[in-house]
């Protein structure tokens, strides 16, 4: 994985880092982990490939991290935020995702369209 439990770290304060993993970087790890999977999957969503190496992705995955430890903790009001700026990230750069506000445009594998 291109992205480390470091990358996150280094994404907030040391105390944020302490009370958003209660200490066990499990936590962390685990954040990450479905963090690369979301966007992971967004990213399909576009027809673009997963490329851990690019920087967009990257940041979208150490963004989401972070979303995924403030709702750990049920810090919902920042997790929101977090959520959105990889969201807006990755559509800023590969277009409308799976799950965006447009889903006519991108419908979600198996979704019937109504006309």
């Amino acid at each position: 994985m291109a992205v480390s439990v470091q990358d996150v770290k280094n994404a907030v304060t040391r105390q944020e880092y302490l009370t958003l993993t209660a200490g066990d970087e499990g936590n962390a790890l685990r954040a990450l982990e479905r963090a690369s999977l979301w966007v992971k999957g967004k990213v399909l969503s576009t027809g673009n490939e997963f490329d851990e190496e690019n920087e967009v992705i990257k940041t979208a995955v150490i963004t989401r991290s972070v979303y995924e430890l403030f709702s750990f903790v049920g810090f919902e009001s920042r997790a929101k935020q977090k959520a959105e700026d990889a969201r807006e990230l990755l559509e800023s750069y590969f277009g409308n995702t799976a799950g965006g506000e447009n889903r006519e445009t991108n419908p979600i594998a198996g979704a019937i369209r109504v006309p």
